[in-house]
């Protein structure tokens, strides 16, 4: 299942005074963890059902029997670690928490372990003929139950006729971008009628090419017929158009781009189609901003083809703050048999003052710190690519954390994308401080938060800083210090957008090894624009949220609170004591300009001294509340 998409990058030519805009260096540097426990192994639920599991098999193999299984070496291999049938994972890979693949039929199972050898190269194959004839059957459809994590090694799927001419299926390098692992256990369906139906023999052949790279896990092995009537959306990508990456939280005002959307069809029916299209559109509950729906398009049966927007989603449309979908959903005059796998949806958000590559509803994440690689315990940095179509004011810099130790420190800055054009992204100069903090130390309340925002001041040392960026692509940057490891702290990661995010997206630079490496997922380093609020605010009658009272106060049991907004903005609350640890949460979701009340109930909270933190518009009010005997 070969991914037919294309990242084009249409590059804008601005004249920044700071930022560098160029055609990324095509090439990868990506640096192995240390800390290999703690690999965040992925796992969606909704990729996890076999859509075939309620069709009749013609044939299946589970590995309770190996009869028609062999397992040959090929001419890179060397050391060892083959492929073996396993009932468990082995013992590296348990203390790295990776677990056996979840398929069907559970143990045993195919394991080929790259990881357990670190000298030694792996060429291997795995292979199986299939105990049927097809004779008798025209249109055919295999489906394989795989669970991997991908370094930089290949996992290829071919099959073959006569076990001389293979012809490939998949690989996980035109796919998985590296670093990944895929959900535990993702189903592969191949249409194969045109090269296996009617014929006497099949060969299905797994592939490993590697160097102490990760590991495969197969399983649940089918051929089957395939239903009448079944389009799949194989893969799908949101590209921007002039800008470098796509921007799951886009901030009101820096809306100067394009989005087009692209499709990978496969039609995995036994009957052609040829009314096909794929129809997006951009909206917020009921309401729609933006509809495209592509020309009709035909396939035949196992037949493939890449679609994209005719017109592409202006994102100027979105003039409020709040969260919205882009859907994108596959048609045909047919009615489709499995119609779980037509449409996928991407969420993202129009914020007022920050910028993240990180999707409102994360959907898998994990973090990225000081206990991430070796020697790296100290002066590790974490960056994120931004990009201004309008020149506007740096305020902060927004950094969601991981599990994280009070004490631990951090220096933020806005660093230039100069050596994105080469390979100088490797070299310890690039990617220069443009602007940056003094040195701030991480506090429980921080921790309590799940985020700290790091003000940048004016000037540093005693010289000036321009925090007004131009337009242009910038990384937002976030140095992290541990006291040797004493004190660790880690960035949250988000990888909703992980299929469709530029591996440049996000970069590491690592102290030892004086050089740069793309990371690719969503690092949660966000800049802030515009006024950012304080606790000690000289203005707050400019603010666009302001608490008005909350009364009874002190208060016995319920707690009323008047507000009022003048812009629209998605409201929450959070109360909390006095070493920051949160105690409740009011979520008033999406409120016009205006005054408003809501509540909150203290019947569980205990007496004492609380922060009352009203969230709204990009700033947090903020006023005590006295919680009184019961």
């Amino acid at each position: 299942m070969k991914r037919f998409l294309l990242l084009t990058l249409f590059i804008g030519f601005f004249s920044p005074s700071q930022a560098q805009w160029s055609r990324p260096y095509d090439g990868r540097h990506e640096k192995r963890l240390a800390d290999r426990s703690i690999v965040d192994v992925r796992y969606d639920p909704s990729q996890a059902t076999d859509p075939t599991a309620r069709l009749n098999p013609l044939w299946s193999f589970d590995f309770s029997n190996t009869l028609g299984m062999s397992v040959v070496r090929g001419l890179g291999a060397s050391g060892s670690s083959p492929w073996k049938v396993v009932s468990a994972m082995e013992p590296n890979l348990v203390s790295q928490n990776f677990p056996p693949i979840a398929s069907a039929s559970g143990a045993p199972f195919a394991l080929i372990n790259s990881d357990s050898f670190s000298n030694g190269t792996q060429d291997d194959y795995l292979i199986i003929k299939a105990g049927i004839s097809l004779v008798s059957h025209p249109a055919v459809m295999l489906s394989v139950q795989q669970f991997f994590r991908r370094f930089q090694e290949d996992h290829i799927i071919e099959i073959s006729t006569d076990s001389l001419v293979w012809t490939e299926l998949y690989n996980s390098a035109d796919v998985v971008p590296a670093s990944t692992t895929i959900p535990n256990p993702s189903t592969l369906r191949f249409n194969i009628s045109s090269i296996a139906g009617n014929q006497p023999n099949l060969w299905i052949r797994f592939h490993y090419i590697g160097a102490w790279d990760w590991f495969w896990c197969i399983d649940d092995i089918q051929l089957s017929i395939p239903p009448n009537n079944d389009l799949s959306l194989e893969d799908y990508s949101i590209n921007p158009v002039n800008f470098l990456t796509f921007t799951g939280q886009l901030m009101k005002g820096q809306q100067g781009d394009q989005w087009q959307v692209e499709g990978a069809i496969q039609n995995f029916g036994s009957n052609a189609q040829s009314s096909i299209r794929m129809r997006s559109r951009v909206g917020r509950s009921a309401n729609s901003l933006w509809r495209d729906s592509t020309a009709q398009l035909s396939l035949a049966s196992g037949g493939r083809d890449t679609v994209m927007s005719v017109t592409n989603f202006p994102q100027a449309l979105l003039l409020d703050t709040g969260v919205y979908a882009l859907n994108i959903e596959l048609t045909m005059d047919s009615v489709d048999e499995n119609p779980a796998d037509n449409s996928a949806s991407v969420p993202f958000a129009v914020r007022d003052t920050i910028i993240s590559v990180v999707s409102p509803v994360v959907s898998s994440s994990g973090s990225l710190g000081t206990a991430s690689f070796t020697g790296d315990e100290d002066g590790l940095i974490c960056a994120t690519l931004f990009e201004l179509s309008a020149s506007d004011t740096l305020s902060a810099i927004q950094i969601r954390l991981g599990t994280s130790v009070a004490g631990s420190q951090i220096i933020v800055s806005v660093r230039d994308t100069n050596g994105l054009a080469n390979d100088e992204y490797a070299q310890q100069t690039s990617f220069s401080s443009l602007i940056e903090s003094d040195l701030y130390t991480l506090t429980a309340q921080d921790l309590a938060r799940g985020f700290v925002k790091i003000l940048m001041p004016a000037s540093l040392f005693g010289a000036p800083q321009n925090r007004i960026l131009q337009p242009g692509a910038y990384f937002a940057a976030a140095e992290l210090f541990s006291n040797q490891g004493a004190q660790d702290i880690r960035v949250f990661n988000d990888y909703t957008y992980e299929r469709f995010l530029p591996y440049y997206t996000s970069i590491i630079y690592s102290p030892s090894d004086a050089r740069w490496y793309t990371n690719g997922i969503g690092l949660a380093v966000n800049p802030v624009f515009g006024h950012h609020f304080s606790r000690v605010s000289v203005d707050e009658e400019s603010l666009p949220v302001r608490l008005q009272s909350v009364f009874p106060n002190p208060n016995s049991g319920l707690a009323t609170i008047d507000y009022t907004l003048d812009r629209p903005s998605v409201v929450e609350g959070v109360l909390r004591d006095i070493a920051g640890r949160e105690v409740a949460r009011i979520y008033e979701g999406f409120q016009e300009p205006g005054q408003h009340r809501a509540s909150i109930s203290l019947d569980d909270v205990p007496a004492g001294v609380y922060l009352l933190e009203w969230h709204a518009a990009g700033v947090v009010a903020i006023q005590k509340l006295v919680r009184s005997g019961h």
